[in-house]
């Protein structure tokens, strides 16, 4: 029993820090690919200077009102990057909002395309969770139940922060393309 918690603390330990080393070196794949939670769409009429306006934006995620613990890069042409700080001083690092994703713009359709991802260690540490309630002690249906209402209450939560903070940096470009 203590085998499975140690393998299940173990990979938890090696998903943290892939998702830290793929996060901070700006790969691509990881800010474009994943389990989507946020997908949003605004139509834009010049590409070019809604393209010029989102690269500054996002280049300098940290100083715009509230997105002090957020950073921006940018990917490609017309795709940029954005997510949480991996270290932020000073303030409490609130993992239950720990948004990253992508915002790019599509020419075809005069688009501008904002996605979001869930992160791989919340996913990873809710399974570790679930197990640690499951296999705590005899497996009963009411450690079952009791697994799952506190993994469901975790992930509502997450989802419920991480979508605030998604629709606030949809209005912010929306008003900054608009302007």
């Amino acid at each position: 029993m203590e085998n499975i918690y140690l393998v299940c603390l173990i990979i938890v330990f090696i998903v943290a820090i892939v998702e830290t080393i793929l996060s901070s070196t700006w790969n691509k794949h990881y800010f474009s690919h994943g389990i989507e939670i946020f997908k949003k769409s605004i139509p834009v009429s010049n590409l070019d200077n809604a393209s010029h306006k989102i690269s500054e934006f996002v280049n300098n995620l940290d100083k715009q009102n509230g997105f002090s613990n957020y950073k921006g890069a940018d990917l490609d042409d017309n795709v940029f990057a954005f997510q949480k700080k991996l270290i932020t001083i000073g303030t409490f690092r609130n993992d239950l909002e720990n948004i990253h994703g992508t915002i790019s713009i599509d020419s075809e359709t005069r688009a501008i395309r904002i996605k979001g991802f869930v992160g791989y260690r919340f996913l990873s540490l809710m399974i570790f969770i679930f197990i640690f309630f499951l296999l705590d002690s005899d497996f009963s249906f009411s450690r079952l139940v009791s697994a799952l209402i506190i993994v469901s209450i975790l992930s509502l939560l997450s989802y419920w922060f991480e979508s605030r903070k998604y629709k606030k940096l949809t209005t912010e470009i929306t008003n900054l393309i608009n302007s």
